[in-house]
């Protein structure tokens, strides 16, 4: 099982607030895309999320670090 980082979306949201990024990995066995959330460089397992599309994965982390992820987040 290999997992590579193809992709990295960072956000600081506005001066005071959490720093959000996201790392997209791709799994090359199944070809699925996982993006995982930090908030102040702490991973956010719990929000996770996984799909086979790169576009949807970009898309996903970019929105979820620049909408409000880092201040909803722990």
């Amino acid at each position: 099982m290999s997992v590579r980082t193809v992709y990295t979306e960072m956000a600081s949201v506005e001066a005071g607030r959490n720093q959000c990024h996201a790392k997209i990995q791709k799994h090359s066995e199944t070809g699925e895309y996982r993006v995982k959330f930090y908030v102040q460089a702490t991973w956010q397992n719990r929000s996770d999320y996984f799909t086979d599309d790169l576009s949807d994965a970009k898309q996903t982390a970019a929105v979820q670090c620049w909408r409000g992820f880092a201040d909803t987040a722990i």
